[in-house]
């Protein structure tokens, strides 16, 4: 049991110490000079299609929560249309 816990200690110490490298190649510290943004050449307002999505409980032992959860988006999404944030889509 020992021996398991302090496998799973080391693994996460590896882990954590694997988070904090900085392997970009580049030297820690040094200025990063802005980039310039390109000006668009025309507006693109409502040129898209926005998709959301989720994953919710439809079956199973959570099933009873998945219908007020699907409700509540749907419910969501009419508000932000109604309000016209989403620019009609």
């Amino acid at each position: 049991m020992r021996k398991r816990r302090l496998f799973w200690a080391a693994a996460l110490i590896t882990l954590m110490a694997a988070g904090c490298g900085n392997d970009d190649g580049g030297d820690v510290g040094q200025p990063v000079e802005p980039v310039e943004a390109a000006e668009p050449e025309e507006s693109r307002l409502g040129d898209f299609e926005l998709v959301i999505g989720s994953v919710m409980p439809e079956t199973g032992s959570l099933a009873f929560l998945g219908t007020p959860m699907i409700v509540s988006v749907d419910l969501a999404v009419q508000d932000i249309q109604a309000a016209g944030a989403m620019y009609g889509c």
